[in-house]
């Protein structure tokens, strides 16, 4: 339903980008754009109505709005829901058909058209949630030549997604090892309620992650806990006790400690530096 299609002969034109937190709860604005939106959820929820049909988007939620379509709020939206936006301009995608190609003459090159998923969940260490992380950096900085490759990076971002249903897998053990543990990056580390979640023993989940992921289930899910802790400092205007407290810390001292040995400094110094964050030391 009011579907966006991708072109193989049309590159997508950014008109803005960037990422938002709610420092208040808000309704969603009430207007119709000549442009598409991405919508990319990393923590709260958004309400939106796009005509008829209503939408709840949650963190890790990827969404389009299509131009031309009224969209609004019904609901207010929580005060720290933080998100990744991209307004985007595409042209001629009502001339091809979904994946039927078209050759009018010998001339003419080849061109086909596939449907962007209106709603599908992005893993924040996915590549296609990194790759909004640089786009939207890498649009604020103003670099000219940044700024010429914008819009054939974010086509390269956007073109997997139309095969993402046809050529997506079952999760592997591993894989929903990994879930859980971001899922619950919030928490202690369990080994007991891993294997309740599971049905597996920890034996055998440790050994299954780490022959697939190449690191310990402990440090991974230590990995999620520091970078939930940034993103928070970065987000949100909770102090660093509060914070740690969020995490399951009882000592902030103690969670202190741990900040600073993944990312080379205190968070107090990461908050000031946001800007630019270093390079964390966790999994490489």
């Amino acid at each position: 339903m009011n579907e966006i299609y991708l072109s193989s002969a049309v590159l997508p034109v950014i008109c803005s980008c960037g990422a938002l937190t709610a420092n208040e709860p808000f309704y969603h604005a009430d207007r119709t754009l000549s442009f598409n939106v991405l919508v990319y959820v990393t923590e709260g929820c958004i309400y939106v109505t796009e005509e008829e049909t209503d939408y709840e988007l949650k963190a890790g939620d990827l969404f389009f709005l299509k131009s031309g379509l009224r969209h609004y709020g019904k609901y207010p939206c929580p005060r720290g829901t933080s998100w990744y936006y991209v307004h985007f301009a595409l042209s001629g995608q009502e001339k091809l058909p979904h994946f039927e190609f078209n050759r009018p003459s010998q001339y003419e090159p080849l061109e086909y058209s596939a449907p962007l998923p209106k709603l599908s969940k992005i893993s924040e260490r996915s590549e296609t949630a990194r790759g909004l992380r640089e786009l939207t950096a890498r649009f604020s900085d103003g670099d000219k030549m940044s700024g010429w490759l914008l819009n054939s990076e974010f086509y390269a971002l956007l073109s997997p997604l139309c095969f993402s249903g046809a050529l997506s897998c079952p999760p592997t053990t591993a894989d929903r090892v990994e879930e859980y543990l971001r899922a619950h990056c919030r928490e202690g580390f369990s080994a007991s309620l891993l294997e309740r979640e599971l049905h597996l023993s920890y034996k055998r989940l440790a050994a299954v992650f780490k022959a697939e992921k190449g690191v310990t289930m402990q440090r991974y899910h230590n990995c999620c806990r520091m970078e939930e802790a940034a993103r928070l400092l970065r987000n949100t205007l909770m102090s660093v006790g509060e914070i740690a407290g969020e995490l399951g810390f009882e000592d902030m001292l103690y969670f202190s400690r741990r900040f600073r040995a993944y990312y080379s400094q205190s968070p107090t110094s990461y908050r000031k530096s946001s800007l630019n964050p270093p390079i964390p030391k966790g999994i490489r």
